[in-house]
């Protein structure tokens, strides 16, 4: 996930989606489903066709982690994942990450300033400016 949830400002969020998945063997169609089931998992199932500049950074956060759950590979690499959110939204997108990362095998690194979110991790290696 990048620093900056959304690259595709211009797309809607399903295409944002769906675009992690354009390598997989499903079917355009499939894909939209998995991508349509993901986003109404993550409460965003009424903005699937609004265009990510619509949307608020919460709403950017859970597409572009949809887009990291659905696409191929096991490994999520996650740049200040919940970085601009306040601390409730923050706390339940990680949750989120948490929950989707177990279900689907998925190996997360994250770089947070956040050392509430980061005392939630498995393993943390805190690195300090000398």
């Amino acid at each position: 996930m990048p620093a900056s949830a959304a690259p595709y400002h211009d797309m809607s969020a399903l295409d944002n989606v769906t675009l992690g998945m354009r390598f997989t063997r499903d079917s355009k169609q499939v894909r939209q489903r998995k991508a349509k089931a993901m986003l109404s998992r993550l409460g965003l199932g009424h903005v699937a066709g609004d265009k990510i500049m619509t949307l608020s950074g919460g709403e950017q956060q859970r597409v572009a982690l949809a887009r990291c759950i659905l696409k191929p590979g096991d490994l999520i690499l996650a740049d200040e994942p919940t970085g601009a959110l306040d601390r409730d939204l923050a706390q339940h997108v990680f949750d989120e990450m948490l929950r989707l990362q177990h279900e689907y095998g998925k190996t997360l690194i994250i770089v947070t300033h956040d050392l509430g979110i980061a005392a939630q991790c498995d393993n943390t290696i805190e690195l300090q400016a000398v």
